[in-house]
């Protein structure tokens, strides 16, 4: 990713997000898993790298971020985003 600054501190750092990708991009999983999206940026390479056929589902625990990804991932219905803690 060449924008650096829209990963904020918190974020997973960008070469662990292009990292994730590439293995998404080699591996071609049908479903994947994100507990703890924070502001959905990784959650967005792995949309990229995923193939079409694919799902991808987000659980963030934080409301105001739950709310974030939401707005992120509006419309694309190969993710689905959940609000919840990620134990119970």
């Amino acid at each position: 990713m060449s924008d650096l600054s829209a990963y904020a501190s918190g974020s997973t750092e960008p070469w662990t997000a292009d990292l994730v990708a590439a293995l998404v991009r080699a591996l071609q999983p049908k479903r994947l898993l994100e507990l703890g999206a924070f502001l959905g940026l990784t959650s967005a390479r792995l949309v990229e790298a995923m193939p079409a056929d694919a799902t991808l589902t987000l659980v963030e625990m934080d409301l105001d971020r739950f709310r974030e990804c939401l707005v992120r991932f509006d419309g694309q219905e190969r993710v689905k985003v959940y609000q919840a803690e990620a134990l119970a």
